[in-house]
């Protein structure tokens, strides 16, 4: 488990980390999705673990 920080395409800093742990990559982009009240991440969007 681990927090994971996040950056959308076009943007120069990042976001978190997360205030929640995740255990894998695909339940920190759907918490992601959520927050953000977005039905798709963009493009590009890059997450890595903090």
């Amino acid at each position: 488990m681990s927090r994971w920080y996040y950056r959308f395409p076009g943007n120069f800093y990042a976001f978190g980390p997360t205030p929640r742990e995740f255990a894998s990559e695909r339940e920190a982009r759907a918490y992601i999705k959520r927050i953000w009240e977005l039905t798709r991440l963009p493009r590009g969007t890059e997450l890595w673990r903090a």
